[in-house]
C-alpha cells in the first residue's frame, strides 16, 4: 500500500502541474475510461473512500498519504477538484491516472466532440465551447489562455495573418482548434 500511495501521489503532483485545459480533457475521458484505467483508480478510490460516500475529501485523502505535508496536498487536491465542490468523485479522480498515458485518437476524439458539442460549426473547439466548464476553479480565463497555447502549439495559428484578430497573438484572439491540432496539443508532454 506504502508504494500504491507515493505513486498516486506522484500522479496528483504531476496532474496539478498539467494545464487547465488538459485537466479538463482528463476529466472527460474519464467518463469513458477504459476498464485498465477504471479497476487501477477505483481499487485506490475505495481504499480511500472508507466511509463509503461516493466521493474523496482531502481530509480522507490525507489519511490516505500520511507523510505528505499538509498545505502541499491541500494545494495539489485544489487542482483536481475542478468542479470547486470540495470533493473528488469517482471519475473527477480516475482522471488523474490519465496523465502520462498513452491516448488513442479515438479516445480524443471522443473527448474532442463532448468538448465542442454544444458549438455551432461542431468541429472548432473555441472559447464558447469551454465556457460551459468554467467555474471558480476553473476560470474561463485560464482555459481560454490554455486554449490559445494549444492552438500555437498545433501550428494551426499559421491560417491568420499577425493582423487578423483571430491570430493567438491578437488580443482578441480567441484561438479555434481542431480535432488534429487537438489531437497533437494532448499528445505532448
Amino acid at each position: 500500500a506504502k508504494a500504491g500511495a507515493s505513486r498516486l501521489w506522484d500522479q496528483l503532483k504531476d496532474y496539478a502541474k498539467l494545464p487547465l485545459l488538459k485537466r479538463l480533457v482528463f476529466r472527460v475521458l474519464s467518463h469513458h475510461a477504459g476498464q485498465d484505467v477504471r479497476v487501477e483508480g477505483i481499487d485506490i478510490f475505495c481504499a480511500i473512500d472508507t466511509s463509503r460516500e461516493g466521493h474523496i475529501t482531502v481530509d480522507m485523502l490525507a489519511k490516505f498519504l500520511p507523510t505528505v505535508d499538509e498545505s502541499e496536498l491541500e494545494e495539489v487536491f485544489k487542482h483536481a477538484d475542478l468542479s470547486g465542490v470540495g470533493h473528488l468523485t469517482v471519475n473527477a479522480f480516475l482522471a488523474v491516472f490519465f496523465q502520462g498515458r498513452k491516448l488513442l485518437k479515438p479516445e480524443l476524439s471522443r473527448a474532442f466532440h463532448h468538448l465542442v458539442q454544444d458549438s455551432e460549426g461542431g468541429e472548432v473547439l473555441t472559447e464558447e465551447c469551454l465556457a460551459a466548464f468554467a467555474n471558480e476553479t476553473a476560470p474561463l480565463d485560464t482555459i481560454v489562455s490554455d486554449l490559445a497555447n494549444a492552438v500555437s502549439f498545433s501550428g494551426e495559428h499559421n491560417v491568420y495573418p499577425d493582423d487578423d484578430p483571430r491570430h493567438p497573438g491578437s488580443v482578441a484572439s480567441k484561438g479555434e482548434l481542431t480535432l488534429a491540432g487537438f489531437v497533437k496539443y494532448m499528445a505532448s508532454t
